[in-house]
């Protein structure tokens, strides 16, 4: 895992212009995650883990409420 931000190869733009060609709201991953992606990520892929998919919900469930 690394940060994605710095990387040549990411979705993470593509995913922002996407939404907003649609007029949907994109919820930015929490820096965290980014910051520190050995805590969050799997170490055999780039999925995230349970530290991760919490962080990352509690994210979502705070831009609702």
């Amino acid at each position: 895992p690394y940060d994605s931000r710095r990387s040549k190869y990411t979705y993470y733009d593509c995913f922002k212009m996407i939404a907003k060609n649609l007029n949907l709201t994109f919820i930015d991953a929490p820096n965290n995650i980014f910051d520190e992606p050995s805590k969050y990520y799997f170490n055999s892929d780039t999925h995230l883990n349970i530290k991760g998919n919490k962080v990352f919900a509690n994210k979502i469930i705070e831009r609702f409420i």
